[in-house]
């Protein structure tokens, strides 16, 4: 161990080891949460814009046509879009358009119907559940994760999802 901790200072002293990122610490105003924060935003747009161009990838072979596209394939018409909020991992990803057809019976592959919340948070919770934390806490514990906070009923009901996977999987 004291050979490593020899070398590392060796090689910080010919400036070869950074410092760990403070070139990034110190562009954001010196608060290392700030950079962690940062990253977390970008991370979250890029995989809301996966999950728009998934969407309007499925709604394109759905209906058998691009936008504004004309011809015999086509088996319905786009008729504008409905926004749903969706929380995930990562947070709540707001405001996702989702389209909508004439004839109504669209929905994306990772929406379930009526769903909001990917099906990883609702385990999560209700494990938190599972181990003893109240179902108040878990719905203050989520908002500061994920930026929406659950009610105790629908942490219950998260219980009731798992313990329906469980029994289903015995």
């Amino acid at each position: 161990m004291q050979e490593v901790t020899e070398k590392i200072q060796e090689n910080q002293a010919q400036g070869e080891v950074s410092d760990g990122g403070g070139e990034a610490v110190a562009l954001a105003g010196g608060r290392p949460d700030a950079v962690l924060e940062d990253l977390v935003g970008e991370v979250r747009k890029k995989v809301r814009k996966v999950f728009i161009d998934a969407t309007e990838s499925e709604f394109r072979a759905f209906i058998g046509a691009d936008r504004y596209e004309r011809g015999d394939g086509r088996k319905d018409q786009r008729n504008g879009h409905r926004v749903r909020d969706m929380v995930t991992e990562i947070g709540t990803l707001t405001d996702l358009p989702i389209p909508r057809s004439r004839e109504g019976n669209f929905l994306p592959s990772f929406f379930g119907k009526w769903q909001r919340t990917q099906k990883k948070v609702i385990q999560i919770v209700a494990e938190m559940f599972l181990r003893g934390v109240s179902t108040r806490k878990v719905g203050k514990l989520s908002k500061a994760i994920w930026g929406k906070g659950f009610s105790p009923a629908a942490v219950s009901a998260f219980n009731g999802q798992l313990k329906e996977d469980f029994l289903q999987w015995m």
